[in-house]
């Protein structure tokens, strides 16, 4: 069974195996999760956007041309002809009007 809580006196610090204790063993390579290089990105549109709080700053919902929507720091889509049409879809002219 798994259980979702555990009781603090269960837990046990993780301590990675010494090659030394297992000198035989062959290490598996690490899954790579990321897209291949020869793939490229681009910001399709900003869907929306949401404050967020402690930063005073905002994020925004940017549609890829390839894989799921993703929510990106201001600083990254300052620069974007994507948020220049976001801005004019949305009535402002500047990010601090949104």
């Amino acid at each position: 069974r798994i259980h979702n809580r555990f009781h603090v006196n269960l837990l046990r610090p993780h301590f990675p195996s010494d090659a030394t204790n297992f000198p035989n063993r062959e290490e598996p390579d690490a899954y790579d999760f990321g897209a291949p290089d020869d793939v490229e990105w681009h910001v399709e549109e900003i869907v929306d956007h949401a404050w967020v709080k402690g930063t005073n700053k905002y994020q925004f919902l940017v549609k890829w041309s390839i894989g799921e929507p993703t929510w990106e720091p201001q600083s990254e889509c300052n620069k974007l002809a994507a948020m220049d049409r976001y801005l004019e879809l949305m009535g402002v002219s500047r990010i601090a009007d949104l």
